[in-house]
């Protein structure tokens, strides 16, 4: 049984910058670790999250502005992206309750088992709108769509308008804005 482990201090250093936390990633990536396949692979999924935050950025700044109906033809070609930039912004919102019964779900590892669900579906609507989100344990908005725009589990349309969410478990009227403070 290990008693202690210690890194190095240069090391934790080096982590604590985003510089240096490139660099190390650039040093596992290039180091000859990974086949080329795995190379590839992980290259990708680094841009995808990369851009899952750049794309969360801008989820933000649309708070800033009225609601709007118009479908952003623009996001769907953002889907690895903006899946989990959608999901990260409802939970923090919703402090990863269900929208619903209000029971939060971690694994063991401490990662929400909650889903963002979309009011309008995604696939429908096109509106990653913040204002059009709610946050689902499994099966309890079955009406509601998932991040992804897909059906959430059980049923092909929504019957939750945005009357209808703002009341779930006392929303203030004005949600998100004062879950993401001023807007």
């Amino acid at each position: 049984m290990v008693e202690r482990i210690f890194l190095d201090p240069e090391l934790i250093e080096l982590l604590n910058s985003p510089e240096g936390r490139k660099e190390c990633i650039n040093a596992l990536l290039n180091g000859g670790y990974f086949s080329e396949d795995e190379f590839h692979n992980l290259v990708a999924k680094i841009k995808t999250l990369e851009d899952s935050f750049v794309y969360e950025e801008h989820l933000i700044e649309d708070m800033r502005h009225e609601f709007s109906m118009e479908p952003l033809e623009a996001v769907v070609d953002l889907e690895q992206s903006r899946n989990p930039a959608f999901r990260r912004l409802i939970l923090s919102a919703y402090q990863e309750t269900c929208t619903v019964c209000g029971i939060r779900l971690m694994t063991s590892s401490g990662i929400s088992i909650i889903d963002a669900s979309h009011i309008l579906p995604f696939a429908q609507f096109h509106i990653d709108d913040l204002r059009n989100g709610l946050s689902s344990r499994y099966g309890d908005m079955a009406p509601v769509h998932s991040s992804s725009g897909e059906p959430n589990r059980t049923l092909s349309h929504s019957w939750v308008n945005s009357n209808h969410a703002a009341g779930v478990r006392g929303l203030s009227p004005d949600f998100p804005r004062c879950a993401f403070g001023p807007i």
